[in-house]
């Protein structure tokens, strides 16, 4: 997984499963941390694939790339963000899953003008 900055209050938030893996689109979740004045505003995950999970029922995953657009407030000028993920997914073959993983990311961002 990585960021990039799209803006002074947005961000791209970019998922890559291995071949033969895939993350639950429900499992994905963002949050700001350790950084006063910056919050998440929203975040728009694309529609995933439909699949019949054993363990969770009928639930959209992500197999390919999938970019995920986050939108932040900001209330200080400082360009310094550090952003958490909490996601979750399966290795297809075997049905084996992983527990959920965190990715912390500091990002500079553009100051807003």
């Amino acid at each position: 997984m990585s960021y990039r900055p799209s803006g002074a209050t947005s961000l791209i938030a970019v998922f890559k499963p291995s071949p033969g893996y895939y993350l639950y689109r429900d499992r994905i979740e963002f949050s700001v941390v350790g950084s006063p004045g910056v919050s998440i505003r929203s975040v728009i995950l694309p529609k995933g694939e439909v699949k019949k999970d054993p363990t969770f029922g009928w639930t959209d995953v992500f197999r390919k790339t999938v970019e995920v657009p986050l939108e932040l407030d900001r209330t200080v000028s400082g360009s310094k963000v550090k952003v958490r993920a909490i996601y979750q997914g399966c290795e297809e073959k075997r049905g084996v899953c992983y527990p959920p993983t965190m990715a912390e990311f500091i990002l500079d961002l553009p100051n807003s003008s």
